[in-house]
């Protein structure tokens, strides 16, 4: 997924899509974690799919889009990126 959202970032140059593609991902994972859990271990399914997007939700983009900015920002990340 990292290299999903760099690939997004490159091409439309706007730091928005970065949210955008990391609630698509939260949403996408939250929909196949929480269906593999709910079959093998018997979770019960809606609320599964829904922690677990919202686990990842929080972790994308409440923690990570401050850490993206803040790398933007400094210029860490035009470095590590090479634009």
């Amino acid at each position: 997924m990292a290299f999903v959202v760099y690939f997004v970032y490159k091409r439309a140059r706007n730091d928005y899509t970065v949210i955008g593609t990391c609630v698509a991902y939260s949403t996408v994972l939250g929909v196949t974690v929480g269906w593999m859990l709910s079959a093998v271990y018997g979770f019960p399914l809606v609320e599964t799919i829904a922690y677990v997007a919202l686990g990842n939700f929080i972790a994308s983009v409440l923690i990570g889009w401050p850490i993206f900015k803040i790398l933007k920002r400094t210029g860490v990340l035009q470095r590590w990126l090479g634009t």
